[in-house]
This record gives structure tokens, C-alpha cells and sequence, in this order.
């Protein structure tokens, strides 16, 4: 956490004077000199017992012990006289003898004079806190739970549970408090291109295929460039980092210095993610084409460098789509995922055009979806991009094998692919999350996201199929938290028991006269975010992502 405290050592509100704040301060310098002048060899054992003990007796008093007393503490251990602080003396030093309250946005209930910045990491080294604001996360798909005013506990980077009122357990664990501001779940956006971030927002007005071909290709093939590649993922992280995703499966290119850049990059954001090397050996086009046994063995030096290398960042098997994979590589890459126990991401029934060159390439498919499963590529550790025109039997197919399907409704709006059956899949207790698809998509919001599930699942009713329902706005909150979130584990949801990833959301900017509940304002949020929203906090698995 990178929270800054008001007072980092001053543990309670007790109405003090400048007068009797300069007396401590006196006091407490006096006192360390003596101790100084006396014995310096004391100091980093004695010295700090009586700096901290006045500090305590100052409290009592209703004093303020100044910054610089604590500083004169923390800087005894680094003396050059080789003595350590005893053991007994941290555990003395973070004694917690009341809540420190740390206070975020203009509605906060708590006022502090702010003193000069320290970082909270440096005076609790924990991921351990309770966040305090208006709650609001999934318990269904249909279901939300809001809790105004809630405390969500983070316990070790795991959700402790959201409450009414803070159990007495959880008392001494350092609070945020955020005032009115909404907390929700991170969200996971499962299906992105990091390399087209660079031409976001072009050829909106091409089909998928002529999209590929005019824009996508080209584009990837200056990733062959490590320079370009620098330039393009130090944009593309950064921004990713300031959005609402806290998790991500990413598509990198079939360049493997260009894919380990990305896997540092995305690495230093703090946030968890996993990266592909693109494998394509047939219809990539000039300069963006692998030989077959080359695109195997690039993939496995590819896995070997970047093995045990990062935290919160992994790879994953990504063959491009059918049309650009042979069946002689898609089966080297499946035996690399069942040895290396790799998940795997691939795009499957997007566009019609791209179904019928499938058929052609692959006649002894009994639909698109069983390319990939013949070759044992399909299951729970896979994620299949859009499936907007699965039929019975491939929908079958997902189903039973558990493969994820990653519904990317701005894309397929924008590339004339059509829109996916989510209501359908959902119906089936499939797996469902959602993906910018970046850039078919054209920004990396996952409210935006959220937004157009819905809308496209209105025109799906209304125009293709009316005993499909349209999705609600609980469904799609589900999709990008807890749906998506599934694939990296137990992640989605701040119930007891998932890992925490948390948001912090200012409304305060997006103007109403009319006085809105919690969900209220989450649903207004998906929408209007762009007009006032704001990003406040950030956290994955505990911990704090900096958004500057």
C-alpha cells in the first residue's frame, strides 16, 4: 500500500496546541541528546526505548510528538556502530494504541492536518488493511450486495469479508477511509492486443478481415523492432495501469524479445497478467509469418527465459486463430501446454468469413471449435474469444470442456463480426468474462465494456433472437469481476475468501440533484464514467497499484 499518513506517529486526536506540540518537541530532542552526550553507544537500544517512551507520555498528555522524533528513531538501526535494535523493540514501535484513520476523497468523515508525506508501506509492512466507503459487489450473476458506509478487510491480499460495522478483530488493522466513494471488485479483462494499442481508434469502418490485413498485421510486424517495441509497451503499460483492469490475458507478437519487453513492462505495473507469444505459420502476410518448426522452438526459448522470472506475470499458449496455425504447429503447441501445464487463448467464430476459411482449412473438423479440441487445446485453462457463431454442437463443445469464452461486444460491433449469444451461454452455467479486444476495441475501459454487453445484448433480443433476454447491469458487473476474474482463480469478489482486488470510484464530479443509493450510483458510474468519474485506489491481491 502506498496510502500517506496525516501524523505517521501521532496516535491520537487530542485537541493539542502548537505550544504544547513545540514543548514535546523539546522534550523529546533534549531527551535524545542527553542520551547522546551521555552514551552513544545506548542509542540504538536505549536511545529509541526513551525517545518512544516520552512519545507514549506525550500521547497521554493530549501532546503531538513531532515527524523528526520519528525520524531520529528510524535512523538508529543504520548507525555505524554496528549495534541492532533489539528484538522486543519493532513489535514496541508499531503498538497501535488507537485506529489510525488515513482519509481519501472530498466526502471523507475524517480530517487530519496534512504533515509532510510518508509512505504507509514504510510504517506497516503488511497488505493487511480495511478499506472503508460504499460497497458494492456481486453474490450472483443476477445478485448484487451493497453496503453503505462497509468495511471491506483485506487480510494477507485475501478479502476477510465485507461488514456492516468492523468486528474487533479486525480493529487493528490500519483503515482507509474513503468516505462516500464507491469500492468495488477489480476487473479482469481477458481478451486483449497489447501491440495494436498503438493504432487504437483506425479502421473502425473495415470488416475483420480487411481490418487484419490493412491495420493488425502491418502493425505487428514493427514489433520485430526492439526500439518500437520499447516505445509501444512503456505507452501500453502505463495506461493499463491507470485503468480499471487489474487483471489481464494479453496477446503479445510471434517476436520474442518484443513478448519478454511486454512481460516486463506489464510486471512492473503490479498488476496480474498473462502474456503470449503470438504463433503464426500460414496467412500472416509479409514479414509476419513463422516457419513451423522455428515458431515450436521460439516458443519454448521464449517459455525457458522468462521461467521464474516474475511475480505476477505468466505465459500462456497463444496460437493466433486456426486460419494463421497449421495443424502440424497446433499440435507442437498443445504438447508444450500439457508438459509446461500452460493455459492457452486462441479466437474462435468471430466473423462468418473467418468460419467458412475454416471449414476449408480444416474439412475434417466437425465445427471451428474442434480444431482446437482435437488437439486437446480446449478446458478450463482456455480462453476463446468471442464465439459469436457457435452453433449447438461447438456451444456443446465449450460447455463441457469448461473453455472460457471472452465476450468482446465493442469489437464485434466495430468489425461487423455480430453479436455473441452471452444470455445463452450464461443460461448454460458456461464461462463468460469480458475483453476490450483492444484494438478492436478502441480503449482499454472495461465500464465502457460493460456498457455495450448490455446494449448489443438489447439489439441481439430485439433483432436476432427474442427468448434471449437481454443482459442486465448486475449480469455485466458479474462478466468483468467474478466471470472473468475465475480464470486466474479465486478472484472477482470481495466475499470472504478471494483474492483482493479492489477499485475505489469517485462519482462525486458526475452531478445529479436527486439522491441515488449505492447501486444506483455503480450503475450511473458504468456509464458516465468518462464524464466525472475517477479512479482513486487501486489494489491487486492487497496490493496498492500507483496510479500517477
Amino acid at each position: 500500500m502506498e496510502e500517506k499518513l496525516d501524523r505517521p506517529f501521532h496516535l491520537k486526536e487530542r485537541g493539542a496546541t502548537v505550544k504544547t506540540e513545540v514543548l514535546a518537541g523539546l522534550a523529546t530532542f533534549v531527551t535524545a541528546a542527553y542520551v547522546l552526550a551521555v552514551n552513544p553507544s545506548v542509542m540504538s537500544a536505549t536511545g529509541i526505548l526513551i525517545t518512544w517512551a516520552l512519545g507514549i507520555v506525550c500521547e497521554l498528555c493530549g501532546l503531538y510528538v513531532p515527524d523528526a522524533a520519528a525520524g531520529y528513531a528510524s535512523l538508529l538501526p543504520d548507525f555505524s556502530n554496528g549495534l541492532a535494535v533489539p528484538s522486543f523493540a519493532p513489535t514496541f514501535m508499531k503498538m497501535d494504541f488507537s485506529h489510525i484513520g488515513v482519509t481519501c476523497g472530498r466526502h471523507s468523515q475524517t480530517t487530519r492536518r496534512r504533515m509532510p508525506p510518508i509512505e504507509k508501506e514504510q510504517a506497516m509492512d503488511t497488505n493487511s488493511f480495511v478499506l472503508k466507503g460504499s460497497v458494492c459487489y456481486n453474490t450472483s450473476p443476477q445478485e448484487v450486495r451493497c453496503v453503505e458506509g462497509g468495511y471491506a478487510v483485506c487480510v494477507d491480499g485475501v478479502s476477510a469479508g465485507v461488514f456492516e460495522q468492523l468486528p474487533e478483530r479486525f480493529a487493528a488493522l490500519p483503515l482507509v477511509d474513503c468516505g462516500d466513494q464507491l469500492i468495488v471488485p477489480g476487473m479482469s479483462d481477458i481478451h486483449i492486443h497489447a501491440p495494436q494499442y498503438a493504432f487504437r481508434g483506425l479502421g473502425m469502418d473495415l470488416e475483420l478481415l480487411d481490418w487484419l490485413n490493412t491495420h493488425t498485421f502491418p502493425e505487428e510486424a514493427h514489433y520485430a523492432d526492439p526500439s518500437y517495441a520499447e516505445r509501444a509497451y512503456d505507452i501500453f503499460a502505463s495506461d493499463l495501469r491507470r485503468s480499471p483492469t487489474t487483471r489481464a490475458v494479453v496477446f503479445g507478437t510471434m517476436h520474442v524479445e518484443a513478448t519478454e519487453l511486454l512481460m516486463d513492462k506489464l510486471e512492473s505495473t503490479g498488476l496480474a497478467t498473462y502474456v503470449g507469444k503470438v504463433n503464426m505459420d500460414r496467412n500472416g502476410g509479409e514479414n509476419l509469418e513463422e516457419d513451423t518448426a522455428q515458431s515450436a522452438a521460439d516458443t519454448r526459448r521464449w517459455l525457458s527465459d522468462v521461467a521464474d522470472r516474475y511475480d505476477h506475470t505468466a505465459p500462456i499458449i497463444t496460437p493466433r486463430f486456426t486460419p494463421s496455425v497449421t495443424d502440424e504447429l497446433m499440435a507442437q503447441l498443445a504438447d508444450i501446454a500439457r508438459e509446461q501445464r500452460l493455459p492457452v487463448q486462441s479466437h474462435l467464430s468471430e466473423n462468418p468469413s473467418e468460419c467458412g476459411w475454416v471449414k476449408e482449412l480444416c474439412p475434417w473438423s466437425s465445427c471451428y471449435g474442434d480444431a482446437y479440441d482435437h488437439f486437446g487445446l480446449l478446458g478450463p485453462r482456455t480462453v476463446m474469444a468471442h464465439c459469436i457463431y457457435s452453433d449447438e454442437t461447438e456451444t456443446e463443445l465449450l460447455r463441457a470442456t469448461g473453455t472460457y469464452v471472452a465476450h468482446c461486444p465493442q469489437s464485434n460491433a466495430q468489425l461487423s463480426s455480430g453479436i455473441a449469444p452471452i444470455r445463452r451461454y450464461l443460461d448454460l452455467g458456461m464461462n463468460v468474462g469480458l475483453g476490450t479486444d483492444v484494438a478492436g476495441g478502441a480503449n482499454l475501459s472495461m465500464f465502457r465494456c460493460m456498457a455495450d454487453a448490455v446494449a448489443v445484448s438489447k439489439l441481439r433480443w430485439r433483432l436476432v433472437d427474442e427468448s434471449l433476454p437481454a443482459l442486465t447491469t448486475q449480469e455485466a458487473l458479474w462478466l468483468a469481476t467474478a466471470g472473468g476474474g475465475s480464470f486466474f482463480g479465486r478472484v472477482g469478489s470481495l466475499a470472504e475468501g478471494y483474492e483482493f482486488d479492489a477499485l475505489v470510484l469517485d462519482d462525486s464530479k458526475i452531478r445529479t440533484p436527486r439522491e441515488l443509493g449505492v447501486w444506483e450510483r455503480l450503475e450511473r458510474y458504468v456509464y458516465l464514467a468518462e464524464e466525472g468519474g475517477s479512479l482513486t485506489r487501486k489494489y491487486v491481491s492487497g496490493r496498492q497499484i500507483d496510479l500517477s
